[in-house]
């Protein structure tokens, strides 16, 4: 059952809003429900979107085509048995493809992104003097001298959306996805039970609390606008062999213990 298509040539986004409004309403006067998911395609000449809307026992598809040249802009929604089983009513569905449309799908000529798009790595992105505010997956980012920094996680997920707005209202959506990272895990075995379990001397339970007081006020200062990360790392001491890299871990007796925060240089006692 085909429930609406509607077709726009050169109608200007906001009455192409009111239209589908109003379109909404109407077809949420009728009761319809369906469970909505979006998946982005790919960035394609014509700026076509798929969408796929599926609940328990049938499949759905919404899709949305945009051609920036002729402000041509296409919505197809379609579907059968539809009835108050499924938890986002159509007009929200209506709601989110409207503010997709209000997204201009390139955002290459504002954003230059530099660094690893890796788990465990992390991404500078330098902005031009046009945007005002940066949403990455929909949380606000701080922006210093046009830039701004994001990290990822040891397991970090990999698909993460970056929102550009800028100063003329205009907004832009871009979809990054990580690489996946293997990790270096060290499985040892039959070991005394003292080196699994949690260290219970005073003096280094101290010094691991005092360590974790000091990693949180330095992951605080991402917050704020007084940025050092856009410097190169400068490495403590020159010499020195790096004994254990980020995100690697041991499985003790079976026991996998804390993947490593950090980086381990090695050196002579006393250096």
């Amino acid at each position: 059952m085909l429930l609406k298509r509607f077709k726009s040539s050169g109608v200007p986004k906001t009455n192409l809003g009111t239209r589908f409004s109003n379109l909404g309403t109407r077809l949420s006067n009728l009761g319809t429900r369906l469970f909505i998911s979006f998946s982005y395609g790919n960035y394609l000449p014509t700026h076509s979107y798929s969408y796929k809307v599926r609940s328990r026992d049938s499949r759905y598809e919404v899709s949305l085509s945009e051609r920036s040249q002729d402000s041509h802009y296409e919505v197809c929604l379609s579907g059968r048995g539809l009835d108050s089983r499924y938890e986002v009513s159509l007009r929200n569905a209506l709601i989110l493809i409207l503010f997709l449309l209000s997204i201009s799908l390139s955002a290459t000529d504002i954003l230059t992104l530099k660094g690893e798009a890796v788990q465990g790595g992390f991404l500078i992105g330098e902005l031009s003097e046009d945007v005002e505010q940066v949403f990455w997956n929909y949380e606000k980012v701080n922006i210093f001298n046009h830039q701004f920094i994001m990290g990822f996680d040891r397991d970090e997920k990999l698909r993460h959306i970056i929102t550009l707005c800028e100063k003329n209202g205009e907004m832009h959506n871009l979809t990054i996805t990580l690489t996946p990272r293997e990790y270096y895990i060290q499985k040892i075995n039959k070991i005394q039970k003292k080196y699994v379990k949690q260290p219970t001397d005073a003096k280094l339970t101290k010094r691991i609390d005092d360590e974790s007081e000091l990693l949180k006020i330095a992951r605080k200062s991402i917050n704020n606008n007084q940025f050092h990360y856009f410097d190169r790392f400068i490495r403590p001491i020159e010499n020195g062999r790096i004994s254990s890299s980020f995100g690697n871990q041991r499985i003790l007796n079976g026991v996998p213990k804390r993947p490593h925060n950090g980086i381990d240089i090695a050196v002579p006692e006393g250096t």
